[in-house]
């Protein structure tokens, strides 16, 4: 076979490993969960939390990886530009049927604040329940 499989990943390290071990992946990241699926995602709480991590964050440059089932989104900010990223297909505007990149023209909690609530609309409009968590896992990298 031609294509190299593990059906015995069970972590994010497991599969990391095996990536690694593959050669895909060269470099070592850090992983680090900001958002511990502790309040659902339309929970006032749980917005709150994800607005504010994301304005912290983007102190800095930074990239992470947003999950609430069913969507894995990558959310970050580099050089002053909040961004985020969804591969899915995507109907809602300003989505045309694809995956949307958005990006913002300045690092701000109104910035910030309009991402997220693009994000909640999408969540509502995949059929999000109100009863799901959320995950933000920021990605670093090892110093070697």
């Amino acid at each position: 076979m031609s294509i190299e499989t593990s059906t015995e990943c069970t972590t994010h390290w497991k599969h990391t490993e095996f990536l690694r071990e593959q050669k895909v992946v060269t470099s070592l990241y850090d992983f680090s969960e900001e958002l511990p699926f502790a309040d659902a995602v339309f929970s006032y709480e749980g917005r709150q939390k994800l607005h504010s991590k994301l304005c912290d964050l983007a102190c800095n440059d930074f990239l992470a990886v947003f999950t609430c089932e069913p969507l894995v989104l990558t959310i970050g900010c580099r050089d002053g530009k909040p961004y985020l990223i969804d591969t899915h297909p995507v109907t809602l505007a300003p989505g045309k049927g694809n995956g949307l990149m958005m990006i913002g023209k300045k690092n701000s909690s109104d910035v910030w604040l309009s991402l997220c609530i693009w994000l909640w609309n999408r969540l509502h409009y995949q059929g999000v329940t109100p009863d799901t968590c959320q995950s933000l896992a920021v990605v670093t990298s090892k110093s070697r």
